[in-house]
């Protein structure tokens, strides 16, 4: 087997400012952190439930209302989050601050003073390019470049990898950025709400017509 030569060499430094920007361009780490949190949340409010003795109706409506609002205030505090998961793998030791990536004709090498990984761009899931960076997704495992840094003809070489997963961020390809597991779940969390609503008012039209039974006839 021919041994490919190097196309070319970029160091990165994965500081709190950058990872806040790949948090905030990758989804899967908002729903990572949103599916972990919500399944320590159950377990919260299942004892919550116990504990006040809710019936199933009064149960479900509370879980979705609480899940709704963690969501929105996770995505309204997105920031605020990527900042705290950094600190906690950074307290972990599980962060990587300076990281080469070399650059082949059909493969990627990444190191980081201590590990050295290769990784085949046939096994890529996604390209996302925004505005500062280009970030290379291999399932669990993402990688980055500094456009700045970069020269042109560099940048065209990772857009081209595999044209049918690159996506631009600020650009027309927005709309398939999420995945298709993504967005089952987007539309199973939505029909959940929908129906926790439906029960909601099912349970006040109840809720008010036992209230109304124990009003006095007259005073």
């Amino acid at each position: 087997m021919v041994k490919e030569k190097k196309i070319f060499s970029k160091t990165v430094e994965l500081n709190m400012s950058e990872y806040v920007k790949m948090f905030k361009a990758i989804p899967d780490f908002y729903w990572s952190v949103l599916k972990k949190s919500c399944i320590n949340l159950m377990v919260v409010l299942s004892l919550i439930e116990l504990y006040y003795k809710m019936d199933l109706l009064n149960s479900i409506i509370f879980d979705s209302v609480t899940i709704l609002l963690i969501s929105i205030i996770y995505k309204i505090k997105i920031d605020w989050l990527a900042k705290k998961i950094y600190t906690q793998l950074q307290n972990k030791n599980k962060t990587k601050y300076s990281i080469i990536n070399d650059f082949y004709k059909t493969y990627l090498i990444v190191k980081d003073g201590v590990n050295q990984s290769k990784y085949m761009y046939s096994d890529m899931d996604k390209i996302i390019e925004t505005n500062t960076n280009i970030y290379l997704c291999f399932g669990k495992y993402i990688y980055f470049v500094c456009k700045e840094k970069c020269t042109k003809d560099n940048i065209n070489f990772i857009r081209n990898i595999n044209p049918n997963i690159y996506y631009n961020k600020e650009g027309k390809n927005n709309s398939k950025m999420l995945s298709i597991k993504q967005q089952n779940f987007i539309s199973k969390l939505l029909l959940v709400i929908f129906i926790a609503t439906i029960f909601s008012i099912y349970g006040a039209l109840i809720t008010i017509g036992l209230s109304a039974q124990n009003i006095p006839n007259h005073l």
